[in-house]
């Protein structure tokens, strides 16, 4: 059977697909054709790639502007914070001031006799003894130089002996606890002495607090050889000590008058 001829230009072109750019010279794909393919491929590319990026930078943007607007919400949070704070503090010092100048209601460090006075009438007429919890307890004062009250006394009645370790103990653990939940547990504690410790050393101080300058003290103290009563002192420690200092002094003042001459 006979194939069908084939034409010179028909041959031509089966062996330009057939042999390789190498030997024919002339590469299979007219080059105007893929040239013009690849440039509409390329620019496609270009396209999705250019509203990626624009896309993107608007995301950027919108980022950033939200990390702004938190950072400006986050300042403004922290400044209401440190406002607040701040007010908070100037609240708890000027509580912490009045605490630490106060001896009892509305006595307080510094008063005059007069003025004194005054504080025990806006406490309903304080006289020199009150209902402390569950016992009795009675007030006395001392003044500094100035005529300024630096430091009160709260004592219980006295007790003889025989109820050192009942009555008197009792009247002892009653004022602990009320002073303990004003202000805590104390800053020294002892555990409640014997007869024998009281007398040896006439008086014997078992629990201390420290409010600034506040100080505030109980013990036992023997009063004579079968009478012991509950001792309290609340005294601001800054003019209790110029007091002390100024006292000496006093008491050596002809020696440190002398002494200038040397």
């Amino acid at each position: 059977m006979k194939r069908p001829c084939r034409n010179a230009s028909q041959t031509s072109i089966i062996k330009m697909r057939e042999l390789p750019v190498c030997r024919t010279g002339r590469h299979p794909i007219p080059l105007k054709a893929f040239n013009f393919n690849w440039m509409k491929y390329k620019g496609f590319i270009y396209l999705v790639v250019f509203l990626i990026l624009f896309s993107g930078c608007g995301f950027i943007k919108k980022k950033l502007a939200g990390d702004d607007n938190i950072k400006q919400d986050t300042l403004a949070s922290e400044q209401l914070l440190a406002i607040k704070t701040a007010h908070q503090d100037s609240i708890k010092k000027a509580e912490f001031d009045k605490v630490q100048k106060t001896a009892f209601g509305e006595i307080q460090f510094g008063m005059d006799k007069n003025e004194l006075s005054q504080a025990k009438e806006n406490m309903g007429g304080l006289e020199s003894s009150k209902t402390i919890g569950k016992y009795t307890y009675y007030f006395n004062y001392a003044f500094n130089g100035a005529g300024q009250m630096y430091q009160m006394g709260i004592n219980s009645g006295n007790e003889k002996t025989i109820k050192f370790d009942t009555t008197l103990k009792y009247k002892y653990q009653n004022l602990y606890e009320v002073i303990k939940t004003r202000y805590g547990a104390p800053q020294t504690h002892r555990e409640y002495p014997s007869v024998f410790d009281v007398k040896r050393t006439g008086t014997y101080w078992i629990d201390t607090w420290e409010v600034g300058s506040k100080r505030i003290k109980i013990g036992l103290k023997e009063k004579s050889m079968n009478d012991y009563y509950v001792a309290s002192l609340i005294l601001d420690n800054d003019m209790y000590l110029a007091e002390q200092q100024r006292l000496k002094d006093l008491k050596n003042k002809d020696i440190i008058e002398s002494a200038k001459d040397f």
